[in-house]
């Protein structure tokens, strides 16, 4: 065989082999030796957050800020959505929602026709706000999505795919209780280090989408540069 014909040869096998890893499931990838943005197997002391990176990249860390991304889930005592709207209402055929934000605080009310209702602080954000942003809030240890959602333009109205107009009680009226497996993969994909060494930790995590969430934790880099 050639060198010419050799080398065609080896291209190929490569070509063919970056399409097959290209094709490769998330599933699959996770389970691989590299890592891979919803891979949960780093400790939390290698992801060294934003401000880390923009020591050696301001540019790269100031832009990404300026991104959707970067935005994607925050804290609901961080979210700007709801400072700018501090009393998201909206009413159902037989109930009233309500966000009331003051003072850094949002309280997600529920009412029945009835009179009766249920309230709750609101803890997670989802979304950058700029379609719109979905709601959560725990209860017996479990994240709960809020019926209640702000979409841009519009304002207050039925989470998408979650509306409900015959509820069987105020809790249902209220939320949908998220199973844990749902909620590994909902902070997973929204956030930086929300499962680490295989343990899901919604309060050590870094809300967004950070540097670190695509490239992997930095802790091994930035040592090996201050070498």
């Amino acid at each position: 065989m050639t060198v010419r014909a050799m080398l065609m040869v080896s291209g190929a096998v490569l070509a063919a082999s970056a399409a097959a890893w290209a094709q490769m499931a998330t599933a699959d990838r996770v389970q691989g030796p590299g890592f891979w943005p919803t891979q949960a197997m780093a400790p939390r002391p290698d992801f060294l957050g934003p401000a880390a990176c923009a020591r050696c990249h301001p540019s790269h860390a100031r832009s990404q800020l300026g991104t959707s991304m970067a935005h994607t889930a925050m804290r609901a005592a961080e979210a700007p959505t709801l400072r700018d709207h501090p009393a998201l209402r909206f009413r159902s055929q037989t109930h009233t929602y309500e966000i009331q934000t003051s003072g850094g605080h949002s309280l997600y009310s529920v009412t029945a026709s009835d009179g009766s209702s249920s309230s709750a602080p609101l803890v997670w954000a989802f979304g950058a706000g700029k379609v719109g942003q979905t709601y959560l809030f725990e209860r017996g240890g479990v994240f709960q999505e809020a019926r209640l959602s702000y979409f841009s333009g519009h304002g207050g109205d039925f989470t998408p795919a979650r509306a409900i107009n015959a509820p069987k009680d105020l809790a249902e009226a209220m939320a949908r209780p998220i199973p844990d497996a749902e909620a590994r993969r909902c902070f997973a994909c929204h956030n930086t280090a929300a499962t680490v060494a295989g343990r899901f930790d919604p309060k050590g995590l870094i809300p967004g989408i950070t540097c670190e969430a695509c490239h992997g934790p930095g802790r091994k880099h930035v040592e090996a540069l201050e070498r």
